[in-house]
């Protein structure tokens, strides 16, 4: 199977990577790609990044005690993650050489240089600059960034990932514009991925490559004793996108832009702990540029002595105003049908999934499924079920919550992504915002019983079917089919 190596470089990088884990947790696919994602960040302790860690650990775990064969239809969780260069470390992230303990002048080696050098150094970069440590990252100045990560190609778990890629092989890179870690980091990586220095040059050179550049979609407040200044965003994206323009852009298969005009403004945190951004619009829809280019046919996608056969595509990304009132009400039916076909269904799913686990399914062990698949108490209590699927479900719903709560795009009245409302049990099927369910009896009970339409083509399903393997696999099948085949009752439009 293929692999689609996915840089994240800096908080950006893991923020999307962070949706679109979410997204292959629900089952959207990457057409058949396994996925490596490779987190570039200097800012070892940040928040964004640990976070995104932490979920893609559970996720691998969860996997790995999956077996997806081709009688399987469970989607859940399908998307291999993790299938990583020989070196590259257990939790995804690319360790970056002394940039953990040293200001930037001792990076430069700036007292060891000659007179003429130190007054260049000077010059260049402010003292500001200059004793800048870069544990916390770059902190908004590509200047550094640029300097800092000019060691790509000399680290060795970078060259692994070079030997390792292999024909049908596909690049994306994530990175934002208007920071110090992504916009500097964004093309010192290409060039390197589209030069002679790696031993695998030649496919390289020849793999499919896509980058999503996010321009500005939230600041940061003032605050004087940062080095991060919020009022610089703007005019470091257009000194970047002149330059990508003129020396980026050619190199690419396809160049998503994305960003948002009603920026959100959060804390003002140079990184650490602190920096945990709360999930915005702007990275689900990054995300989906992912699977978009995943699903996009190869034949499309030819290179030749490291450049694209046919021009760059450049897409981008917009909402569906209502008919009526001219604005984005922000619910499903705001997105464009080639869009929603990637992830609704799958997301409603995994939705019905989890609230079945956290209000039902303590009190009905005794169904004739849990009885038929070997799911009890002691399954409910065992790290796959109480650990990582409980994680994972903890960081599904803090990321809908901050999609919900947080941050509102522009052209959107002041409305949040909110796909589901808060309902009853009973009225559970009416959760789906802008989808009205399909009325009646339904596999001989009435719908408004909520979950006991559950058990009931639960049992249905159990007693039809034989589940795979251990309990896991019986389980997620299980309720993959289940939560399907309610999905496509209830939403006959879905």
């Amino acid at each position: 199977m293929a692999n689609l190596y996915v840089f994240g470089i800096g908080g950006t990088g893991a923020r999307v990577l962070k949706s679109l884990t979410m997204l292959l947790s629900t089952g959207v696919q990457l057409n058949n790609f396994n996925l490596v994602p490779i987190l570039i960040d200097t800012d070892l302790t940040n928040g964004d990044l640990t976070r995104t860690i932490d979920m893609m650990n559970s996720y691998k775990k969860i996997h790995d005690q999956l077996s997806f064969t081709e009688s399987s239809n469970n989607q859940f969780f399908r998307t291999k993650i993790g299938v990583k260069p020989a070196n590259i470390q257990e939790d995804f992230h690319l360790i970056l050489q002394n940039t953990q303990n040293d200001s930037f002048e001792d990076f430069l080696g700036i007292e060891g240089m000659s007179q003429a050098n130190k007054a260049l150094m000077h010059m260049l970069f402010s003292q500001k600059n200059r004793k800048s440590d870069m544990i916390k990252g770059f902190k908004g100045n590509p200047n550094i960034g640029s300097v800092a990560l000019n060691q790509f190609e000399s680290n060795p778990v970078f060259k692994s990932f070079g030997s390792s890629l292999k024909d049908g092989d596909r690049i994306f890179i994530i990175s934002s514009i208007y920071g110090g870690t992504g916009a500097a980091g964004f093309p010192l990586l290409l060039k390197i991925l589209k030069s002679d220095i790696l031993k695998n040059k030649e496919h390289i050179k020849n793999a499919p490559i896509a980058a999503l550049t996010v321009t500005p979609y939230f600041t940061v407040e003032q605050d004087p004793a940062s080095e991060i200044d919020g009022a610089t965003f703007m005019a470091k994206t257009r000194a970047a996108m002149y330059y990508y323009n003129k020396n980026v852009d050619s190199s690419l298969n396809h160049m998503y832009y994305i960003g948002d005009k009603n920026i959100a403004k959060f804390s003002n945190h140079e990184g650490s702990k602190a920096q945990t951004n709360p999930a915005h619009l702007v990275e689900l829809a990054s995300a989906l540029s992912i699977v978009d280019f995943a699903n996009t046919p190869k034949e499309n996608l030819q290179n030749q002595n490291g450049k694209p056969i046919n021009p760059t595509t450049y897409k981008r990304f917009g909402f569906k105003a209502n008919a009526s009132t001219g604005q984005v009400d922000l619910n499903f039916k705001s997105f464009y049908e080639k869009t929603l076909s990637k992830f609704q269904k799958r997301l409603i799913q995994f939705k019905f999934f989890d609230r079945f686990m956290n209000e039902h399914i303590n009190d009905n062990l005794h169904m004739p499924w849990a009885e038929s698949i070997q799911v009890d108490e002691s399954f409910l209590n065992g790290k796959f079920y109480d650990i990582n699927l409980k994680n994972i479900r903890k960081h599904f719903n803090d990321w809908l919550n901050e999609l919900a709560k947080e941050n509102n795009p522009a052209y959107t009245q002041g409305n949040y992504f909110i796909p589901f409302k808060n309902t009853s049990p009973k009225q559970i099927f009416d959760m789906v915002d802008g989808n009205v369910p399909t009325k009646g009896f339904f596999f001989g009970i009435f719908d408004e019983k909520g979950f006991k339409a559950f058990d009931k083509v639960a049992n249905e399903i159990s007693k039809s079917n034989v589940m795979p393997g251990n309990p896991e696999e019986s389980f997620m099948e299980l309720f993959y089919n289940t939560t399907e085949q309610l999905v496509e009752e209830k939403f006959k439009n879905i």
